[in-house]
């Protein structure tokens, strides 16, 4: 068919679009299912005073249990619900999407709890058809006799407030948004379109520049220790509109490490490519055309939700210079990509291009997490030479397709994407001399992927299931025989993931795997890995202070990641982090090759 056979197939694909029929639905995204009153009305006022609009169900859980399920919502499509989650994730709540019925209508209280001092209520006026008459003062001489005491009118008595078991299965309907008070904007934005901000009317606008400041300190334990991080990070972003239709967005981040400056542990390569940082985040322009949505610029592509993984993650690049022990909003990297959304009822279509790929930032050799191909056999030199990274021409163009439809509450999707691998690999050539050199050069060539992405809500618990077929990948071998010390290897990965809320208890656990149909033994993988990951998490004060626990282990060998971090929320502004990184196992694994490099960390970070 010819080398962009994949191009073809989008084109036939989005003329097949043009003829679906709508069906009528309304969506919400679903933050928890709670027994207690408590939890559930903590849950409400943060989101409340966050100006989300809300929706209650009364349900019955496992035993018998009456529960209150708390959505945000209802919006008339699945676009305008999928753009709250990472707004929704900012505020600690890891919503899903369900679909609700059409005539449900949201509830928003009309003034959000806030923190102010109680006022004696003003005593009613006088009632107008009855003026105070004018006083008249008797003569001196007279006594005057003494007046019955006024009574003021009785001010109308205020309901108490409903119990849980009291609220309506239909709220009454939402106020005006002159009614609404409270921050519109409690946090920093990610991607969510700004027609669709709250899902409220156009004068609700952005304020003029948002961000974060984040200073993060990091010491590494195993001797020698040192000071590994102390890095100030600044992002700024502003958000507008050109006309009714047309949106915008430009975001930046400068970051500089003083560690490199107070201390001469690293070579003076990982100093220059670490010690400071200036780039482009999300800045592109959102063009509404009919039932496209299209974006063009620089742009996050999420098409996978695994906790801690990544797997139908496939379009993003990533921030590799601490591993993957950054966050998530940290340690992806934008692409430029022109990309366009179709949405119709419950389907939706996502098409991109990207035609100047961005790749995965590995750093320089002799830096923390370096990942270092093997070592020479004995007696050989080792130079790594500076990393390729192909662009500009159209052979390094990227291209995929994402198709998804909720039906019955399964929310399925089905992809795929032909570009550049983002990760790099590790040819070898070896040259002669007094001392034979081994000579590694970073490079990165073309690979394929399909894959497929399903989720679905088994009330209480939320199934994952992530599964994608890598063909003509890149793998380094031990054989010293190879000419370039690399071969191609196909692979399937797939995860499984259940996640369970109890209140305020969230468990999330998960097994994936990686299976080499064709394997070469000489690769440093097994034909079939097999992995596990553990998430839980707990709220306390009232959701100010969350201590966090992730594990991700092999099952093949001895090899495992610990994470238990402890978050402090303040208040709306400041978010402060205490934690450790614990990398243990076997040189040959994905987490032992950095067993020297555990440590402990602090993260403050006040958003704007």
């Amino acid at each position: 068919m010819g080398r962009y056979w994949g191009v073809r197939i989008v084109a036939v694909v989005l003329g097949v679009l043009a003829v679906a029929v709508e069906s009528q639905a309304d969506f919400a995204v679903q933050v928890g299912a709670y027994s207690r009153n408590s939890h559930f009305f903590r849950a409400q006022d943060t989101l409340a005073q966050a100006g989300f609009p809300i929706l209650l169900q009364e349900i019955q859980g496992a035993g018998g249990r009456r529960l209150t399920r708390l959505m945000v919502g209802p919006y008339p499509t699945y676009r305008d619900a999928k753009a709250l989650l990472p707004r929704l994730e900012r505020l600690g709540y890891a919503g899903f999407i369900r679909k609700v019925a059409p005539s449900a209508r949201p509830w928003v209280p009309k003034t959000p709890r806030v923190n102010k001092p109680k006022r004696r209520p003003a005593p009613p006026p006088p009632p107008v058809s009855q003026p105070p008459k004018p006083v008249v003062r008797p003569p001196v001489s007279q006594p005057e006799p003494p007046a019955p005491a006024r009574q003021p009118a009785p001010a109308p008595a205020t309901p108490p407030p409903p119990q849980l078991n009291e609220l309506p299965l239909e709220p009454p309907p939402p106020p005006e948004l002159d009614d609404l008070s409270g921050p519109v904007f409690p946090a920093p934005l990610e991607s969510d379109t700004i027609d669709l901000l709250l899902g409220l009317s156009a004068a609700a606008q952005p304020p003029p520049v948002t961000g974060f400041y984040q200073t993060d300190l990091a010491y590494t334990l195993p001797r020698p220790s040192h000071l590994s991080k102390f890095r100030h990070l600044l992002e700024l972003s502003k958000r507008g509109r050109w006309g009714r239709r047309t949106a915008w967005k430009v975001s930046g981040r400068a970051s500089y490490d003083l560690a490199f400056a107070l201390d001469d542990y690293y070579p003076g390569a990982v100093a220059e490519d670490q010690r400071s940082h200036l780039s482009l985040r999300e800045t592109y322009l959102d063009v509404p055309a009919g039932a496209w949505d299209f974006r063009l610029g620089r742009q996050h592509i999420v098409w996978g939700e695994m906790v801690g993984l990544f797997f139908a993650d496939v379009v993003s690049a990533r921030d590799m210079r601490e591993f993957v022990l950054q966050d998530f909003s940290l340690l992806r990297i934008p692409q430029w990509a022109a990309r366009g959304e179709y949405f119709k009822g419950d389907f939706h279509a996502e098409a991109i291009l990207i035609p100047y790929p961005s790749y995965d930032e590995i750093g320089a050799p002799g830096a923390e997490f370096y990942p270092w191909p093997p070592p020479p056999p004995e007696g050989y030199g080792l130079r790594i030479e500076d990393e390729r990274k192909p662009a500009g021409d159209a052979a390094q163009v990227g291209y995929g397709l994402r198709l998804s439809y909720l039906h019955s509450g399964w929310d399925t999707a089905v992809f795929f994407y032909s570009s550049m691998d983002a990760q790099p690999y590790f040819p070898r050539s070896i040259e002669s001399g007094p001392v034979p050199t081994v000579v590694y050069r970073p490079d990165h060539d073309r690979i394929f992927q399909l894959g497929t992405t399903v989720a679905k809500d088994f009330e209480p618990w939320l199934l994952r299931l992530e599964a994608v077929y890598t063909k003509d990948r890149w793998y380094s071998v031990t054989r010293a025989a190879d000419a370039d010390g690399v071969v191609r290897q196909d692979s399937v990965d797939y995860a499984l993931g259940m996640e369970r809320s109890f209140d305020d208890l969230r468990l999330n656990v998960q097994l994936f795997q990686r299976w080499f149909p064709s394997h070469d033994e000489d690769i440093l993988l097994d034909a079939m890995e097999t992995g596990y990951s553990l998430y839980l998490s707990n709220k306390f004060m009232r959701g100010e202070l969350e201590p966090q626990l992730l594990i991700i282990g092999s099952l093949n060998r001895d090899d495992w990641l610990y994470r238990p971090k402890v978050v402090w929320l303040p208040n709306g502004n400041w978010q402060i982090v205490f934690g450790v990184d614990v990398l243990d196992g076997s040189p040959r694994g994905v987490f032992g090759r950095f067993n020297d490099s555990d440590r402990v960390y602090t993260e403050w970070r006040y958003m704007f």
